[in-house]
């Protein structure tokens, strides 16, 4: 079995992939999903873990405060845990949340599951990318990333600027924005 991890962090993707094959073919063992295969899932079960949340969320109604400054950007992630990883990643999953939620810029952030796909995604709206780049490249969330290639069949994740200021974003523009972002790999 293979595995590879990969990040492109000079654009607007960031990404990491475990993608396998299988070398033995006395081995009953299916070969691994690649993330198109995982993406393709109907999610249509998604459950909001965490509802949208942060300083520009109205707590009473779950909608913006206000509209959100110019140049925010909204990033996604989705994995699917293995099912041994699973307790892992929820509790770093949990962790992380408390965390990122300290980290000044972070504007709104919601966390959802599939059940059906087994994955976890989140959506997250920062003040700039410098705000989110200094969680991404920050000592809390680079100690749970390499969990992405131990404990997941797959992992991924983008980020984008957004002309429209007053609307969340929703796991649907997630989604297809992660599928435009692999179609370009």
């Amino acid at each position: 079995m293979t595995r590879l991890g990969y990040v492109l962090a000079s654009g607007a993707v960031m990404a990491i992939a475990v993608g396998c094959s299988s070398s033995d073919s006395n081995d009953n063992t299916p070969p691994k999903k690649t993330i198109a295969e995982l993406a393709k899932c109907d999610e249509s079960d998604i459950a909001d873990d965490l509802p949208w949340s942060g300083v520009q969320i109205d707590a009473n109604t779950g909608k913006l405060r206000e509209p959100l400054p110019a140049g925010f950007v909204v990033a996604t992630t989705v994995g699917w845990p293995t099912d041994e990883g699973r307790p892992v990643i929820q509790q770093k999953t949990i962790e992380s949340i408390q965390i990122s939620f300290t980290y000044p810029g972070l504007l709104a952030a919601k966390f959802g599951t599939s059940k059906h796909c087994g994955s976890g995604r989140s959506l997250s709206i920062w003040k700039d990318e410098a705000s989110m780049m200094a969680w991404v490249i920050g000592k809390d969330h680079r100690a749970v990333m390499p969990l992405a290639t131990t404990h997941t069949h797959g992992w991924e994740t983008t980020h984008w600027s957004s002309p429209t200021n007053n609307e969340l974003p929703s796991w649907d523009d997630a989604r297809g924005k992660l599928d435009t972002a692999r179609s370009g790999r």
